[in-house]
C-alpha cells in the first residue's frame, strides 16, 4: 500500500493528477490510499509521518509548496516529493527539501507517466525488498527500508534500524554483495550506511539525519561524496 497526497489550488490540475495517479498505480497493481488537498495548509493537518508520495504544486496561495514541504520534511524524511510548476528555476531550493522530480505545467501524460512510475516503482521496492540473514538462533527478515546503517562487532554484523539493533551472522562482504543494487555505501572497512540516512559529510565522519556519527576512511571519503552526489543530484530533471 502506497499512500499518496495530491496537493494543488487548481482544481482542474488536481483532477488531472488524481485520474493520472490512479491509472499508474492500477496498471502496477499497487494499492493506493490517496487524500486530495487545495492547499499546503489544508494537507499540513493531516498526519505528515504517513505520507509516501505527494505531488505538490509550488506556487500556491497563502503558503507555498516549498514552505509546506519544507515542514513535512521536519518530522517524514522519506516521502517521495515531487513538484508541480510552471518554473524550473525552483529546482535549487527543492533540493534542499530533496526533492524527486519536478512535472511542468501544463502536464504532459508521457512525462507523468516516466516520472512518477519511476517513483511508485522505487517506493514499491523499497517497500517490499528485504534482507535474510541468520540471527543467535532465528532467521532474521529484514525490509531493506528499516536499515540504517551497519558494523561489524567481533566478527559479527549489527544491523541498526529505528526501533532496535538486530544481530546477525555474516560478513559485511557478503552484505555489501547483498545491497550493491541499493543505496547504500560502505563508507569504511567496518561500516555501511543508507544513503537516504545521511546528512552530510564531515572531515571523519558521516553524519546522520538521527545525530549518529559514523567514521568514514579517509580513502573512501571521495567515493561517499560521489554517490551522494548521484544519490541526491541525479532526482533532478
Amino acid at each position: 500500500m502506497i499512500t499518496a497526497a495530491i496537493v494543488d489550488d487548481d482544481p482542474n490540475i488536481r483532477e488531472t493528477l488524481q485520474a493520472a495517479l490512479i491509472k499508474d498505480t492500477q496498471k502496477r497493481r499497487i494499492p493506493v490510499q490517496l487524500s486530495v488537498c487545495a492547499s499546503g495548509s489544508e494537507f499540513l493537518t493531516l498526519p505528515k509521518e504517513k505520507w509516501d508520495l505527494v505531488l505538490m504544486d509550488v506556487e500556491m496561495p497563502g503558503q507555498n509548496g516549498i514552505e509546506t514541504a519544507r515542514q513535512l520534511r521536519r518530522v517524514n524524511e522519506r516521502a517521495t516529493i515531487i513538484f508541480i510548476t510552471n518554473y524550473i528555476q525552483y529546482a535549487l531550493e527543492g533540493y534542499e527539501v530533496q526533492a524527486f522530480r519536478y512535472l511542468l505545467k501544463p502536464i504532459d501524460a508521457a512525462q507523468f507517466e516516466q516520472v512518477v512510475g519511476t517513483a511508485l516503482d522505487e517506493i514499491h521496492h523499497r517497500q517490499t525488498a528485504y534482507l535474510q540473514l541468520k540471527g543467535r538462533s532465528e532467521i532474521i527478515r529484514l525490509a531493506i527500508d528499516e536499515l540504517i546503517y551497519a558494523e561489524t562487532e567481533r566478527g559479527h554484523l549489527l544491523l541498526h534500524t529505528p526501533a532496535k539493533v538486530l544481530e546477525c551472522y555474516s560478513t559485511m562482504e557478503k552484505l555489501e554483495q547483498e545491497l550493491k543494487q541499493e543505496a547504500f555505501f560502505r563508507c569504511h572497512s567496518s561500516f555501511l550506511v543508507a544513503l537516504e540516512a545521511v546528512r552530510q559529510i564531515e572531515k571523519q565522519d558521516v553524519v546522520l539525519k538521527d545525530g549518529t556519527r559514523v567514521p568514514v576512511s579517509k580513502n573512501r571519503k571521495k567515493g561517499m561524496k560521489q554517490a551522494l552526489t548521484n544519490f541526491w543530484g541525479g532526482k533532478f530533471l
